[in-house]
């Protein structure tokens, strides 16, 4: 008996189980057997048949370039070339001239600096020294000079004396004095000129020197200066990316020349596009645009092509896809819009007028056929087949099934 009861539990949870499942299953699948056969009203059309023209365009996609910018990066400092980032102004800053806008480790600059100022007091003493002996040795000469000048007078004196008022060996003795006189006078004139011509060359030597240290160390001190990079007009700083699409950050090096960063002429603003390879031959110079930013989807703006570029390259190193660079330019700025900003232009590269159109949306296929939601005249909606033709991103042409001022669902 017990037995059967248990028997008659596990039948009775089977059978309960196995509705809930088909329960769950008929509920997900009643709303799309409804919806693809149901064509009463849904409470009101979406859209109307409309008669206008239908614009061919073709998609490029890039990004805001400042025709016009000033780029900043490196200063360049005499055997320096790799420069580590100290501190970075915010991009986006609106910065004055004068304003910081990079500085750069100065550790290098300023050992150079430190070896230089040392090299300058160094040169210094040397000079002040050599100048206060020299002017203790030019002062003893000078002295001995007069004093061999003062000896020469009177040696002269007593040789002039009239040999008869004195004794021939005197005479005589006399005029060796003289001669010796007139040579110790004639050799210390000569050693006070020779060491005043030495000191001239040597201490202009040693100012030499010194002028040499001096004109290094402002060149450091410049170079020093010159790591704090400041803004030399009004602007918003933009970063530009470097060759792996990175920005640089504080702490990372930089190598002389590169542009970490720009001041553009928001005025000289235009999109800087790709086109696919199989959409290119349609763009040329002068087509009308429409441009879109994806920062701000609800602005569109206006545009032309400028250039197109006459070379295939591929879109980025890791797809093989081939596209073409194109310049548009814009007609309308705003302060909203900034380098770097990436944005979708529709060219335009043919119109056709007067066609049927209907959006995108009201266009659907099934079993094999191209059909509309049509709302009729009594309310109901009948599913309708039509033949297209062109279409862009926001409407299709309907070349038969539809009359104009139709009312359609989406």
């Amino acid at each position: 008996m017990r037995r059967y009861i248990r028997m008659l539990i596990r039948q009775r949870a089977f059978w309960m189980i196995l509705g809930g499942i088909i329960a769950v299953v008929v509920a997900a699948l009643w709303p799309v057997h409804r919806s693809s056969t149901d064509t009463s009203h849904r409470g009101g059309y979406d859209a109307i048949v409309r008669r206008g023209d239908l614009t061919v365009e073709i998609p490029a996609t890039g990004s805001l370039v400042a025709s016009r910018a000033v780029d900043i990066g490196p200063p360049s400092v005499e055997g320096l070339w790799d420069f580590k980032i100290a501190r970075l102004a915010d991009e986006g800053a609106q910065v004055k001239p004068g304003d910081l806008l990079i500085e750069f480790d100065g550790q290098e600059v300023n050992r150079r600096l430190t070896e230089q100022q040392a090299e300058r007091d160094k040169a210094q003493e040397e000079l002040n020294k050599r100048k206060l002996e020299y002017d203790v040795q030019l002062r003893d000469l000078r002295i001995r000079v007069e004093e061999a000048r003062v000896n020469l007078e009177k040696a002269r004196h007593k040789a002039e004396v009239d040999p008869s008022l004195t004794s021939m060996q005197d005479f005589k003795q006399a005029q060796i004095e003289l001669e010796l006189a007139e040579n110790e006078d004639q050799r210390l004139k000569e050693k006070l000129q020779a060491t005043e011509r030495m000191m001239k060359a040597e201490l202009a030597a040693l100012e030499n020197t010194l002028d040499k240290t001096r004109r290094r160390v402002a060149e450091l001190e410049a170079q020093q200066k010159a790591l704090r990079v400041l803004a030399p007009a009004a602007g918003v700083v933009i970063f530009k990316r470097s060759w792996n699409g990175e920005k640089k950050q504080v702490g990372q090096s930089a190598w002389r020349m590169e542009i970490i960063m720009q001041i553009p002429d928001l005025s000289t603003l235009r999109l800087e596009a790709m086109v696919e390879e199989v959409s290119a031959g349609g763009v040329s110079p002068g087509q009308k645009a429409r441009v879109r930013m994806d920062a701000f989807p609800e602005m569109q703006l206006k545009g032309k092509v400028a250039s197109v570029g006459t070379v295939l390259r591929t879109k980025r190193w890791d797809t093989p896809i081939k596209v073409v660079d194109a310049i548009i330019e814009i007609e309308r700025k705003g302060e909203k819009l900034l380098p770097g900003m990436t944005a979708t232009a529709l060219v335009e590269v043919a119109r056709i007028p007067g066609v049927l159109l209907v959006p995108v949306k009201a266009v659907r296929e099934k079993q094999g056929r191209v059909v509309v939601l049509v709302e009729s005249a009594n309310g109901k909606v009948e599913e309708r087949p039509v033949r297209v033709g062109g279409r862009n991103s926001e409407a299709i042409e309907i070349k038969e099934g539809l009359k104009e001022g139709e009312k359609i669902l989406l």
